[in-house]
This record gives structure tokens, sequence and C-alpha cells, in this order.
């Protein structure tokens, strides 16, 4: 199944894909949204939930698929950029030299 979440620094989306599929005709089931005011919620919190699962494939200027909220988190937005493997590592270096300079 693929997911699209605006990217508001850029314009366009950025696309998520996972295993799962729906079939013709199979309905999505209602999503649970925050009412943060009397008239209803924020344009930039509805959409369904992104799977954990789910892994960055792409962008482009079209939505396609189910649309997710969008990112509010800084490291959400680094994460659609950098590969996981590089911000493990990356991690890794800081956690050793923090612990290196705890032990001093």
């Amino acid at each position: 199944m693929i997911y699209s979440r605006w990217r508001s620094s850029q314009g366009g989306y950025d696309y998520f894909e996972n295993s799962e599929t729906k079939g013709i005709g199979d309905d999505f089931s209602s999503p649970v949204l925050r009412q943060v005011s009397p008239i209803g919620v924020a344009s930039l919190d509805a959409g369904r939930a992104l799977p954990m699962n789910a892994k960055y494939v792409g962008s482009g200027v079209e939505a396609r698929g189910s649309i997710v909220p969008i990112s509010r988190s800084v490291l959400g937005s680094i994460q659609t950029m950098i590969p996981k493997e590089v911000l493990c590592f990356v991690a890794g270096i800081a956690t050793c030299w923090f612990i290196s300079r705890a032990k001093k």
C-alpha cells in the first residue's frame, strides 16, 4: 500500500510503502482524528496514521494512495532524506563519543 505525506518545506509529497494490500472495493476504517478546536480538526492533522513498517520510497508533486498527516518533528523530516543506516551509524558514533567524554 502507498501512503503520501505533504512536504511543507519543499512542496509535493513524500511516498511511503508497506506490504499491506487492499482489494478493490474494500473500505478503509475511519481515521481517529483529535479535535483541537470547536470548529474541527486542523488540515495538517487530518489523514490516516503512517504504519510503523512503511518505508520511504520517493517523492513527487501529486499525492498517491492514502494521505497521512504532515510530520511535525524535525527527526521525521531528516529520516525521509537520510537512509536509516546512516542515521544509526551517526547515532552510534555520537554515543561512543559521549561515553568516552564521560569517562574522563
